[in-house]
């Protein structure tokens, strides 16, 4: 218990990280002559069916954009995304339902998968999977790559894993 515990904390600890200040875009927004923005580069990722960048026009809401990722079944629209798209929305992570039960999607090149730790949410052949394939290739940059290291459990937990906004690259 006191090892799941603090596997968690560890979890959202680097998540806070991760999240906090990640304003970096890598793709300039195009700017009014009073400006402001005109459009903004926004990183989609989680339980989504497309990770990646989406260009959404100043003012478009969150949910639109998320939208534009594709949303599985699974997906979860937080309350949060009812707000609209400016300068200060880099990262939009989508989390999902098992069952009934809220649940965070997990960094797939989080410490914790690359140390073979419990993770909440994924079963230990998965989390080995995951590790073998960061031994063997570096991070994942992408959700094909995540794809590719589950095989079989791709289907039941690719939606439970996102690869973040440093490591992303779409090829």
């Amino acid at each position: 218990m006191k090892r799941r515990l603090a596997a968690t904390v560890i979890f959202l600890f680097l998540l806070c990280v991760a999240l906090a200040g990640c304003t970096d875009i890598p793709y300039a927004p195009q700017k009014l002559p009073n400006g402001k923005a005109e459009s903004y580069s926004v990183y989609v990722c989680g339980a989504v069916a497309r990770e990646g960048y989406y260009t959404a026009a100043a003012g478009t809401s969150c949910v639109s954009v998320i939208e534009q990722a594709g949303l599985l079944p699974q997906s979860i629209l937080p309350s949060l995304y009812t707000d609209a798209v400016d300068g200060s929305v880099a990262v939009l992570v989508v989390n999902y339902f098992d069952g009934q039960k809220q649940c965070y999607c997990v960094n797939a090149n989080s410490p914790l998968i690359a140390l073979r730790m419990s993770v909440d949410g994924l079963p230990d052949e998965v989390v080995s999977l995951l590790a073998d394939w960061i031994e063997a290739n570096g991070v994942f940059r992408n959700k094909d790559q995540v794809f590719s290291a589950l095989g079989e459990y791709a289907s039941d937990y690719h939606y439970r894993l996102f690869v973040a906004k440093e490591d992303y690259a779409p090829f």
